[in-house]
């Protein structure tokens, strides 16, 4: 089974990081991925064949890109290892997760977080992570890089439609500050049906 999660781990961390950079080289990735040249090459040939990345000339360098596909995987591989390590830290009642920092986020000590499976009015189902606190519901989307990348944007475009399908507001918590201007200009333009908060993570990564 930890043998299992280390390959999910991995092929989410080589996805990860060139949905980040939009375009990797190889000798980047390897740097990024903790593996020795031969394992990367395995992951990188094995990902190519089937269609979740394609390569491109960089001079006499091959670089990567992400593929549809590949942009669909991450998306379910990131909420199977968010969901993995969420699961390792919860308490006994299965629902509570406690962490400073969100905390101070929120200006509260007590919410309930937790990952869920809801049907939207479309009858599509969304698994997403979800929190209640004050008395409301909301979608969380935890936006950790220090620039949008087109994977951001991805995730962003997934969780509003999930907003508007499930009727529950979209939360949007980022590390870095300087995003949450570009967040509120994108939700401004896209005019989503329940008004989205955008907050900044105080102090520490929320882990």
């Amino acid at each position: 089974m930890n043998n299992y999660r280390s390959k999910i781990e991995i092929v989410e961390r080589i996805l990860g990081y060139i949905a980040r950079r939009d375009k990797a080289l190889k000798t980047h990735i390897l740097y990024s991925s903790n593996l020795n040249t031969t394992n990367l090459e395995k992951y990188l040939d094995w990902m190519t064949k089937i269609g979740l990345v394609s390569c491109v000339k960089e001079g006499r360098n091959t670089a990567y890109v992400l593929t549809p596909k590949g942009f669909e995987v991450l998306e379910k591989l990131r909420n199977l290892v968010e969901l993995l390590e969420l699961r390792s830290e919860l308490s006994k009642d299965d629902s509570m997760i406690s962490n400073p920092s969100l905390s101070r986020t929120l200006g509260v000590e007590d919410y309930v977080l937790i990952y869920k499976t809801l049907k939207g009015k479309t009858g599509l189902d969304y698994t997403q992570l979800t929190i209640k606190y004050r008395g409301g519901e909301y979608l969380v989307l935890l936006v950790d890089e220090k620039s949008l990348s087109q994977y951001s944007l991805r995730s962003l475009g997934y969780s509003l439609l999930a907003s508007n399908d499930t009727g529950i507001p979209l939360l949007v918590i980022v590390r870095n500050k300087s995003l949450v201007d570009s967040i509120v200009n994108i939700f401004s333009t896209s005019k989503p049906l329940n008004e989205p908060r955008v907050l900044p993570l105080r102090d520490v990564l929320f882990v």
